[in-house]
């Protein structure tokens, strides 16, 4: 990673460097989750086969930890935009996006509710968006997805947790947009897949075509 900025701006070091994993194959086709070990080709997890995401797809570009945990943390609560961006252009550069973005008509990022915007100041999912967007020629569309109710925060919660928080949690706001679209979902980090589904299920339920994912990292 020689001459990638670090988020105060200098080097990425070599110790940090080699903390970040791409997220590759061999994964699950569907929800995108990297198996260890030697295990064949891709196939679909266990989750996939028991009870399929309403997602088609879910990419993302590294593994969440080491120096990549650092630099999403920076990004999102450290209101550190360089790190943020620094990271987004290697995740973009990893491919990740484009396996999922090809023949997408919308890019639609993660909302935020506004009282969590008003004091972060920025949506970190709205700025992956943008830059997804740019890089492979799709409608940035922000405003198609809005929060309906705010949700406790998912930190710590198991995936039956998380689905039950984020019941109701979002709407769409423009159903004649999305009908008969294909849509490319951003975010940050995927941890159960519980937000990306339920963003997924709401668009599809508006009449949109697919919903495909792509996040920065995934934990494994």
């Amino acid at each position: 990673m020689r001459g990638t900025v670090h988020k105060d701006g200098e080097e990425l070091c070599a110790i940090c460097s080699v903390t970040i994993v791409p997220c590759e194959s061999p994964m699950c086709p569907r929800c995108g989750l990297p198996y260890t070990g030697t295990v064949g080709p891709d196939h679909l997890c266990d989750d996939c086969v028991k009870s399929p995401p309403p997602f088609a797809a879910a990419r993302s570009a590294f593994l969440y930890g080491g120096a990549v945990h650092d630099m999403v943390s920076a990004f999102k609560y450290g209101r550190k935009l360089g790190a943020g961006g620094t990271l987004i252009r290697m995740a973009l550069d990893s491919g990740a996006a484009g396996a999922v973005a090809e023949g997408a008509d919308l890019a639609v990022p993660v909302p935020m509710h506004f009282l969590r915007l008003l004091r972060r100041g920025f949506n970190q999912s709205a700025e992956i968006t943008r830059a997804v967007s740019k890089r492979h020629g799709l409608k940035y569309a922000p405003g198609i997805l809005r929060r309906a109710r705010r949700a406790h925060a998912q930190v710590g919660l198991k995936r039956r947790e998380r689905e039950v928080n984020l019941k109701g949690a979002f709407k769409v706001a423009h159903q004649r947009v999305v009908e008969g679209k294909r849509i490319l979902l951003a975010d940050d980090v995927m941890t159960t897949g519980a937000t990306a589904a339920e963003c997924a299920r709401v668009l599809l339920d508006a009449g949109a075509a697919e919903v495909r994912v792509f996040t920065l990292a995934r934990t494994a």
